[in-house]
């Protein structure tokens, strides 16, 4: 979604200052491309310390009892093991998930958007 909006930008600019795009915007690629990927990194960074490896014990059709290890966050890892998340805890979660939608979804929508309507407007 970074690259995305990177590109919207750089159409909305090239459309309002071609003489600039042509002179000087063509030598920033590289660094508008390397601002993307370092953002995604750093929104992405936090995932290093929620999820983790869980294995689940399940049975199909009451046979036998078979494992399955996938990724989960530690918060369906504790549900997993039975163990009951805390008011904290359930609130932090709900904070994680509002804020990773909203800066991979929502606000780059929102950029991508606005710059296509002032493309549009031109």
């Amino acid at each position: 979604s970074n690259i995305m909006v990177c590109i919207a930008v750089y159409r909305l600019c090239a459309l309002r200052s071609p003489l600039w795009v042509s002179a000087v915007g063509h030598s920033r690629v590289p660094l508008i491309a390397l601002s993307a990927w370092s953002a995604a990194f750093f929104i992405a960074l936090p995932q290093l310390f929620i999820w983790r490896t869980s294995t689940a014990e399940f049975s199909l059709s009451g046979g036998p009892t078979q494992t399955a290890t996938q990724c989960v966050s530690v918060w369906t890892a504790n549900l997993n093991n039975n163990i009951t998340l805390t008011e904290r805890d359930h609130t932090i979660m709900m904070a994680y998930n509002m804020l990773q939608i909203l800066l991979i979804f929502y606000a780059p929508l929102a950029v991508v958007a606005t710059c296509y309507v002032l493309i549009l407007k031109v």
